[in-house]
């Protein structure tokens, strides 16, 4: 009995030794960590934050609803917005937001779209140019007229079928002319997504019906 009484006196010792031993490890480990570097910064406390901005101390925060009142998370950031076009009037947007169950909130781009073919021969020399008008004029032709420069349009098309078959026809009288189509700029109208947006297949549905429309991201209003 006595030998246990002793055996357990050691092992207590032991293991208040090993305490001991464990604690100045961790103290020493504390001291010899190295300075902060000059650019680190403090954490501010919520209170802090709030004697900064001039807010009243006597008026505590709740909650982050106070804090991020006058600058929300995400502040000043440009948020991308899904959009449906392109429309090429007003009312069509509204029909097809209508369908949709949208608002009908538009933006408005600029597009650059085809706008028929001409024929024509490029810059050159006056006489040159009244030496072709009278070819075609004693051809009973006056599909043309000579501008800036001595620039001969030869006629202009919404089909290029047609603007194929006037080329082939002054080529045939030994012209080379050039075939190119026409672009003009105009206004195009883009319906704006709102909270969830349409639902898919209604989406779908009218998607399927307007083949020329398409999604697209653009930046928030």
């Amino acid at each position: 009995m006595r030998h246990l009484v002793y055996l357990l006196l050691v092992a207590n010792l032991v293991y208040f030794g090993w305490n001991l031993y464990e604690g100045g490890t961790a103290a020493e480990t504390v001291r010899v960590l190295p300075p902060l570097p000059a650019s680190a910064k403090r954490l501010v406390t919520l209170q802090e934050m709030v004697q900064q901005s001039g807010t009243d101390t006597g008026k505590e925060l709740n909650d982050f609803d106070g804090l991020t009142m006058t600058q929300p998370p995400g502040a000043g950031k440009s948020a991308a917005c899904e959009v449906l076009g392109p429309f090429h009037a007003e009312d069509e947007l509204y029909a097809i937001a209508g369908e949709l169950g949208l608002p009908p909130r538009k933006h408005i781009t600029e597009e650059r779209i085809e706008d028929g073919y001409w024929v024509y021969l490029p810059a050159m020399e006056h006489a040159q140019a009244l030496q072709i008008g009278k070819q075609l004029d004693d051809r009973n032709d006056h599909e043309y007229y000579i501008g800036k420069d001595n620039f001969m349009s030869l006629g202009t098309f919404k089909e290029r079928s047609r603007a194929e078959i006037r080329l082939r026809q002054l080529q045939k009288m030994g012209m080379d002319a050039i075939l190119k189509a026409r672009y003009t700029t105009q206004d195009a109208y883009w319906l704006e997504f709102s909270g969830q947006g349409a639902a898919a297949p209604v989406l779908n549905e009218v998607m399927g019906a307007h083949p020329d429309l398409r999604l697209r991201t653009l930046a928030c209003r």
